[in-house]
């Protein structure tokens, strides 16, 4: 590195420790952009960057019916800004190829201009995402003599700006230098969760207990696993009309259901010891619980690029 600035006129070793330069994004370049980094693609982090903040509020109501019954409510909201993400400044100023096929107005980017054509791509790290989440959640609880129960039910809505959810390094936009636009429904964004459980004694020593868990379906990212713009990536989206893509996660997977009971028997060995023989069954009712993944999230262009016009289902 150290000759990778002295190549570019800048010895570091005629600064002190205390005293180093700082340099602007376009000198970085410029210096990256000698002759022994050809090809590279370097990482940095923006001087803006700063540390993510949230603001959270919850709000719950718990309010007794009888003695053995009970009611509950629970807001939570969420807001977080300065999220980290990646920007790529290294690619020039997009605009409509005038022969684009079938007139699809994609804005294209054309990387053999480069404003650096000696480097790959140049992305810093800046603090430019953000997220909310917003959902109540209801409860009912019931103890009784022989049985006691337990509910929740969550309806919540989240949205992310498809940063920070496990891939930092290789964020999915679809647009790179705008990582801004990726903002809309988080990985995470289950709108319906409903859990429930159950314990019943019963003659002769015997205890039965049931779990109850469902969800809705989560978001499903429509990924053309294609690079439609020319950005250098291939983790677009699939368009939904000629030059407009699908929105970050518009789709939805599948719902999952699953119900598990046990029952409990207890045996009195001495008045110390004891035993218990319990049977476990779960997912008692056979639900498929299958969801869509693999290649099976790939839609590629979904238009024709060479009429414009919407590919359908595969007839196999």
């Amino acid at each position: 590195m150290y000759q990778q600035f002295l190549a570019a006129g800048i010895d570091l070793n005629a600064y002190s420790l205390d005293n180093l330069p700082v340099f602007s994004l376009d000198e970085i370049i410029w210096i990256l952009g000698g002759y022994l980094l050809q090809g590279a693609a370097p990482i940095s982090v923006s001087p803006s960057f700063r540390n993510p903040r949230a603001v959270k509020f919850t709000f719950g109501l718990e309010r007794q019916l009888t003695n053995k019954t009970s009611v509950g409510a629970q807001w939570m909201y969420n807001k977080t800004s300065r999220l980290h993400g990646m920007r790529d400044y290294n690619l020039p100023r997009s605009a409509v190829r005038p022969d684009d096929p079938a007139g699809i107005p994609i804005p294209y980017y054309d990387i053999t201009r480069r404003p650096s054509p000696t480097l790959s791509t140049v992305q810093v790290v800046e603090s430019l995402g953000r997220s909310s989440y917003n959902g109540v959640t209801a409860n009912w609880k019931y103890f009784g003599d022989s049985m006691r129960f337990i509910a929740h039910y969550t309806y919540a809505r989240a949205y992310s700006s498809d940063i920070n959810e496990g891939y930092f390094w290789v964020p999915l936009y679809t647009d790179h230098a705008r990582p801004e636009d990726a903002y809309g429904h988080a990985d995470l964004d289950l709108c319906h969760q409903l859990t429930a459980h159950a314990l019943l004694d019963l003659p002769g020593d015997f205890t039965g207990s049931a779990i109850v868990r469902a969800a809705s379906a989560p978001p499903l990212n429509p990924s053309a696993g294609l690079d439609l713009n020319g950005d250098f990536y291939n983790t677009d989206r699939a368009f939904m009309a000629p030059g407009n893509y699908f929105g970050r996660n518009a789709f939805r997977n599948r719902a999952m259901r699953n119900v598990d009971v046990r029952l409990l028997r207890r045996f009195s060995i001495s008045e110390r010891v004891g035993a218990q023989l319990s049977v476990e069954l779960f997912n008692v009712f056979d639900f498929d619980n299958v969801e869509y993944g693999g290649f099976n999230l790939l839609y590629e262009p979904g238009l024709d690029l060479a009429t414009g016009a919407p590919i359908g289902p595969s007839p196999s």
